[in-house]
């Protein structure tokens, strides 16, 4: 029996994973056949969510993204929350912020039929694409850059579902310059953030280059710039170090050193926060979801950047698969 619908406290029929408004009993059937809800629930199904629509678990409670500050320590809590009216309103307010509103408007396929698989933290691991498409596979894996590339985040490629001939973007970064970098540098009394940050990166692309070499080096892989910073809504969970003047130095270091190390090493490095930064290099607040990411139904542009950039990257690989197998056909000829 399919769980998707639920009854508010004003007993109108609703959707956990789309909200749709008003839903008639006689519409229920065609509701879940649209391609809309069948796409929002692949997407947080194969995202490994472990309940639907807004609600997901963390440190063994369940946490509301539209109502901010909502913990609940039971399914039977989560049930009652989701027909309150604290939650309606919220939904009703926020309705567009956490979803595509139209599969026209949003749905954006990668190119030549391929499939791109977004591994990281809660920024290109889950709200950036997670309304692109549904060959775009978001693995949120929470963590620092730091946890990442020394290994303390297990992260297995082949697990995660990905092939040969898959895509895959990291996301790492905000949370080092939002909690980390700044503090190390405070108590260290060290000035230069660079000779944090560079050792930093050498360790995260070692970590990538090692992915590609377990898959013969037939691997499109996107490193995915860190995000402008934001000082909204401080959360005990997230929390910040510093002033936001300093994080917005330490994001643009970070970058740099990421771009520097890409063009080093081959790898694609994708920027595609220009838009959404302002001229002191923070966050644009009208797309923030009040906190530090940038709302899923401002990322459009993002995703039309990132299907240009993978048609670019397609074509690069293949090249240099070509050459490879050329220069194998001639060392195993001589």
């Amino acid at each position: 029996n399919d769980t998707s619908m639920y009854c508010d406290s004003e007993g109108v029929l609703r959707c956990k994973y789309c909200f749709e408004q008003d839903i008639q009993v006689d519409e229920e059937e065609r509701h879940l056949k649209t391609p809309r809800h069948r796409r929002l629930v692949e997407q947080f199904v194969s995202q490994g969510n472990e309940v639907y629509g807004p609600i997901e678990a963390k440190d063994a409670k369940w946490f509301c993204k539209v109502c901010h500050g909502c913990t609940m320590e039971s399914w039977d809590r989560v049930k009652a929350h989701l027909g309150g009216s604290k939650h309606r309103i919220n939904l009703q307010r926020h309705l567009t912020k956490w979803y595509s509103r139209s599969d026209e408007q949003w749905h954006l396929d990668p190119p030549n039929g391929l499939v791109l698989h977004c591994v990281g933290d809660s920024h290109g691991g889950k709200y950036l694409f997670q309304s692109m498409s549904p060959k775009v596979k978001n693995h949120f894996i929470t963590g620092s850059m730091f946890s990442f590339a020394n290994g303390r985040r297990l992260v297995d490629l082949q697990k995660l579902g990905v092939k040969k001939d898959h895509a895959v973007l990291f996301s790492y970064g905000e949370i080092d310059v939002r909690c980390h970098i700044g503090r190390i540098a405070s108590s260290e009394k060290i000035l230069d953030y660079d000779k944090i940050i560079n050792p930093l990166v050498c360790a995260y692309i070692e970590r990538i280059l090692g992915f590609i070499q377990g898959f013969g080096g037939a691997l499109m892989v996107i490193i995915l710039a860190v995000p402008p910073p934001s000082d909204r809504k401080p959360n005990p969970q997230a929390p910040f170090f510093g002033d936001l003047v300093g994080r917005v130095k330490i994001t643009q270091r970070l970058n740099q050193a990421l771009e520097k190390a890409c063009g080093v090493h081959g790898l694609c490095f994708f920027q595609p926060f220009d838009g959404f930064t302002l001229a002191d290099g923070t966050l644009n607040h009208i797309f923030s979801d009040g906190h530090v990411h940038i709302r899923s139904e401002c990322c459009g542009p993002i995703h039309q950047k990132l299907v240009d950039i993978l048609k670019t990257e397609t074509s690069e690989l293949e090249s240099r698969m070509d050459r490879k197998a050329m220069v194998q056909i001639i060392n195993g000829s001589g």
